[in-house]
């Protein structure tokens, strides 16, 4: 039988890794977008860290966490959903706005952005 991978355990699929921009959201509304080529490849399942969280709000049970990971092309764009609406952020508005290095805390998104409920990465 196969076993499901707990939440924790995201990967990062990217077809051009030199230009991909691998994007990380907190629950909070933190977001942070870096090169996917500058992500370690590491081995025996070992972690990686993306994004900071705090270190209260790891060990809390309902603190905060990381919402959203993705690999978004040059040629795509990130669409945030809210329960009334959705925001398309461009590959252009993710590199000029929210790019940073691995393992900082990021930007934080706008007030009525920080609650969206889902994503998706598609075609501009």
């Amino acid at each position: 039988p196969s076993r499901k991978r707990p939440r924790s355990h995201r990967k990062i699929v990217s077809n051009s890794p030199r230009q991909d921009l691998a994007v990380a959201a907190t629950s909070a509304g933190y977001l942070l977008a870096m090169p996917v080529a500058e992500l370690p490849e590491l081995g025996r399942g070992r972690g990686q860290k993306i994004i900071q969280l705090p270190p209260r709000e790891r060990q809390d049970p309902g603190g905060e966490r990381v919402k959203l990971l993705a690999a978004v092309g040059p040629e795509q764009c990130l669409v945030l959903y809210t329960a009334q609406t959705h925001r398309r952020l461009g590959f252009r508005e993710l590199r000029e706005d929210y790019l940073g290095k691995r393992g900082q805390r990021g930007r934080k998104l706008s007030q009525s952005w920080r609650g969206f409920t889902d994503y998706a990465v598609r075609e501009r």
